[in-house]
């Protein structure tokens, strides 16, 4: 977030963020009803500090409708924290949106949406990658765009794995239809994971799962 790199936590709502740098709590965005907690209703363009306390060590936020991260931004959770996104609502519209050319890097992170549009690059390291549907038994398709699924195109796939273990669905996903490749950076492992069914109609790296 902007030039600081000792934010030790960040995380995106539908039109308002939080994060954590030295121990203090830190928002910026849509202020709605004072929402942000700085006890104005002024909306915030950078970040500022929501009251006086320290020792804050997570803050998490979701959006029912939809979460987005600001092409360009930059967000560095620190070696030990993980950046988590999730999208609550399952309705049209209700989309995980990663703008052109932001940079996501953590330990670890996870991303749950039933629509994701992902343009920048999220990394977790040498840590987990976690891309799972927010409804139970929702279906996903790799390299192709459906209304009905979790769609994951091609040049999504590139940007999301530059990860260590990079994990798509878990057991209670729907049926998953992969048609385009799904091979990590080398030293990658992919773990594909449907409650249902996993069709494959092009090139996969696959470990366990």
């Amino acid at each position: 977030v902007g030039t600081a790199l000792d934010w030790t936590s960040v995380e995106a709502g539908t039109d308002s963020t939080c994060g954590i740098r030295g121990g203090a709590l830190y928002c910026w965005g849509s202020n709605v009803g004072s929402k942000l907690g700085d006890g104005t209703t002024t909306q915030r363009t950078s970040p500022v500090q929501i009251g006086t306390a320290g020792g804050w060590s997570s803050v998490s936020l979701s959006g029912r409708d939809g979460v987005s991260i600001a092409g360009d931004s930059t967000v560095t959770t620190g070696p030990f924290h993980s950046f988590s996104a999730s999208v609550t609502g399952s309705s049209s519209g209700a989309a995980l949106d990663i703008g052109v050319g932001a940079a996501i890097s953590s330990r670890a992170a996870t991303l749950t949406a039933d629509s994701m549009n992902i343009q920048g690059v999220v990394n977790a390291a040498d840590g987990n990658l976690t891309v799972r549907p927010t409804s139970s038994g929702h279906p996903v398709n790799i390299g192709t765009e459906s209304s009905s699924a979790l769609s994951l195109t091609q040049p999504e796939l590139d940007l999301l794995l530059t990860t260590g273990a990079f994990f798509l669905g878990n057991s209670s996903t729907g049926p998953i239809t992969v048609n385009g490749t799904v091979s990590g950076v080398a030293p990658s492992i992919v773990f594909v994971t449907s409650g249902t069914s996993f069709t494959q109609n092009a090139a996969v790296s696959l470990s366990g799962g």
